[in-house]
């Protein structure tokens, strides 16, 4: 915080990108800045971190427009990607998309959410809905994840046409 990236003293280490959304009835500004050193980073780094170019910061405000209500959310990560912020920030912001509609999918079609189960329990069974999952998207018959994993349940002979299209 407090960088003044515009300075030329910091110009050649950091970047920044910023994004500003408006949906779901709330307005998101998400700033991505970057921080590289350069080889200073690179040498102190490489034994835990090997091609380390880049610490990141990602600030998220969030501000809900009914309610006036405003959350900021702070994550930091490495990267081998030097100063590029646009970039960085659009790889993460991918991850996290895909992240959610995983996310989304074990929800309704597994009803992960509902679950009791606790500890390795949990982390096992989600382990194995999302091989289910998988194995269910390479079939391509016509139908719903929820569905076609029903007929799988019901069906011997269409479990079996899925258990033998794995391709590992």
């Amino acid at each position: 915080d407090g960088v003044d990236i515009d300075r030329p003293v910091y110009r050649s280490h950091y970047g920044k990108y910023v994004t500003e959304e408006v949906s779901h009835g709330r307005i998101e500004t998400r700033e991505c800045l970057v921080y590289s050193p350069g080889k200073i980073m690179e040498s102190m780094l490489k034994d835990k971190f090997e091609g380390v170019k880049s610490i990141v910061r990602i600030s998220t405000e969030r501000l809900e427009v009914a309610t006036k209500k405003l959350s900021v959310e702070k994550r930091y990560y490495i990267t081998s990607l030097g100063l590029k912020p646009k970039e960085i920030s659009e790889a993460i912001r991918s991850h996290w998309d895909i992240e959610s509609r995983l996310h989304w999918q074990l929800d309704v079609s597994f009803r992960e959410d509902a679950g009791r189960k606790v500890g390795n329990a949990a982390q096992n069974f989600s382990l194995i809905n999302k091989m289910a999952l998988y194995i269910i998207k390479q079939d391509e018959t016509k139908g719903s994840v929820a569905a076609k994993r029903k007929n799988a349940g019901w069906n011997d002979e269409y479990l079996f046409k899925l258990l033998n299209k794995i391709k590992i």
